[in-house]
């Protein structure tokens, strides 16, 4: 968005008119040609220095106090702007030519702009391509100071901006635009229409633009690539990039697979507010050496029928030379322009746009005739490979079936088969009814599905059916796997005892308790730390049979 004027506080065109006469009495007084010579002269001079001071003096409380450094003494008057709302459209050029953009500014004066209030309705301008920039605040605050009344002005209000790409050459209206004022919508003004020249942009030979599609007939739901490249024959300061069609909603776009080849330029470009990755190049077309911007998408279309593509555009500022006719300047502007580092002058830029030549493409709509059920959606040539795992299992034990999809370039949009309703699967196994969304990998899409067969007269893992549209032959296909031969067991069956243990007598002895003199042991680790504990003089000693020994010859 551009830059806006920034509220300040300011001293008012009166009190700014005083600040600069003290100063000049400031001057007078302190210096005076006429009381330079004789001693009687510099006599005469004193109180014209004193009238200075005083006013310095002034000069200083009057500054102070419109910053808010020093207190005011008087009343200060305070100035609202009032409860009523306004609202002005502003363009930042009335003249541009077709594919070139310009800022479009819709400017909220008073009202309640709150982040719940909706966003002026751009659905009247047709005759535009309208992208929207965003909206901000736009409050300010001023001071002014007259004869030592202090005056405070506010106002609030709220900035749209929208950047709009004309479609067309003649007098194009952006017409009265609606725009609530309040969150509520109780109140919605409209803006004044604006006419904008629109011409043929110049011609040149510096840049080209190409967009280009893989087919330009084709059916629904089959991936189309989309090429756009821009040629690029001068240095280029800016840019702004325009492919309406990506806003279309008859087609649906995805990107394609990325070149992982790091020794390949690539570069963000803002398009349709997102980046796109655009790779750089160089090609030399009709003999001149051109730098190239190129990037691609996936296409596919929703709806049937013939449509005519919008020109995509490129605008940007161009190198054409250099100025050397001399321009106001700072002090340091000769030290951050480029001028100082180019001793040809100062570089002129030019705007320039490119655009791409008219596309038509036509859509087919899938034949009704021969159609499967259940159709995938897919269009395109495809095969299908199952693994499965464990092949030995009991009636209720989970197999994991491993799916995989393969022969389009693009597997995005690919789904796995719904196994519940395919009556194989549905008769022989327990199916969950989620299924897994997918992975790519290279050229394929894999997909799991937990299975469960539910008899042991299951012996196989059915194929599994994928049906698709062929463009090429016209007509509908359907890729399937190999079978996946399967063991089912029974079920093992528990008793109670396996519930509860091998006899109510291993259960007591699992559960006697020892008595263990030795306390609560630290655990140690390594085979070397282990001792024969049979040779031990302090467990021999407590043993039952050492005190029987013991005493016996007591007893005799």
């Amino acid at each position: 968005m551009p830059a806006e004027p920034q509220a300040c506080t300011n001293l008012g065109t009166e009190g700014l008119a005083r600040v600069v006469s003290g100063f000049r009495l400031i001057g007078k007084a302190l210096w005076h040609p006429s009381s330079r010579g004789c001693p009687a002269q510099k006599k005469a001079r004193q109180p014209g220095f004193a009238l200075g001071l005083a006013l310095m003096l002034w000069l200083v409380w009057a500054i102070g106090s419109a910053l808010g450094l020093l207190p005011v003494t008087s009343n200060p008057v305070w100035a609202a702007t009032g409860d009523g709302a306004s609202v002005q459209a502003l363009v930042e050029k009335d003249s541009v030519s077709v594919g070139e953009p310009l800022v479009l500014q819709i400017r909220v004066e008073g009202g309640d702009i709150t982040p719940g209030t909706d966003p002026p309705d751009t659905s009247a301008v047709v005759d535009f391509i309208v992208e929207s920039l965003g909206g901000r605040s736009n409050n300010s605050s001023s001071i002014t100071i007259v004869n030592g009344k202090m005056s405070k002005v506010e106002s609030f209000g709220h900035v749209y901006a929208f950047r709009l790409t004309p479609k067309k050459v003649g007098k194009l209206e952006i017409p009265a635009i609606a725009v609530p004022v309040d969150a509520a919508k109780s109140r919605i003004l409209r803006t004044e229409p604006i006419t904008i020249r629109v011409a043929e942009p110049e011609a040149t030979d510096d840049f080209h633009l190409e967009l280009k599609f893989s087919k330009t007939s084709f059916y629904i739901g089959e991936p189309v690539i989309l090429t756009f490249v821009w040629y690029i024959g001068k240095e280029v300061q800016s840019a702004n990039f325009n492919l309406p069609i990506l806003q279309d909603e008859a087609f649906a776009f995805t990107d394609p697979k990325v070149d992982q080849n790091p020794n390949k330029q690539v570069f963000q470009i803002p398009l349709g507010g997102a980046n796109v990755l655009a790779d750089k190049g160089a090609v030399v077309r009709n003999g001149k050496e051109f730098t190239t911007l190129s990037f691609r998408k996936v296409l596919f279309a929703k709806q049937a029928g013939t449509f005519a593509v919008p020109e995509a555009t490129v605008s940007c500022n161009a190198l054409v030379g250099y100025s050397r006719q001399p321009q106001q300047r700072g002090p340091f502007n000769r030290f951050f322009d480029d001028d100082f580092f180019n001793p040809g002058g100062r570089g002129v830029y030019k705007t320039f746009v490119a655009r791409s030549q008219p596309v038509s493409l036509t859509v087919a709509p899938l034949p009704e005739q021969g159609k499967p059920e259940p159709f995938t959606g897919c269009v395109g040539q495809f095969q299908v490979a199952t693994a499965a795992s464990p092949l030995e299992v009991s009636i209720g034990d989970p197999i994991t079936l491993s799916v995989s999809i393969s022969g389009s370039e693009y597997l995005d949009h690919v789904e796995l088969p719904a196994l519940a309703q395919d009556p194989a699967y549905e008769r022989d196994f327990k199916i969950p009814e989620e299924r897994a969304a997918g992975v790519v990998r290279g050229n394929a899409k894999e997909f799991t599905q937990t299975l469960r067969a539910k008899s042991t007269d299951v012996t196989t893992i059915p194929p599994v059916r994928f049906s698709y549209f062929n463009p090429a032959t016209g007509s509908y296909e359907i890729a399937q796997s190999k079978p996946i031969g399967l063991t089912v067991r029974p079920a093992k069956v528990l008793t109670s005892a396996d519930v509860e243990g091998r006899s109510e007598e291993a259960a007591v002895k699992r559960n006697e308790l020892e008595n263990w003199s030795k306390g609560i042991a630290y655990n140690y680790e390594g085979a070397e730390v282990l001792e024969r504990q049979s040779y031990r003089i302090s467990t021999i000693a407590r043993s039952p049979l050492w005190l029987a020994l013991t005493c016996l010859p007591l007893l005799a």
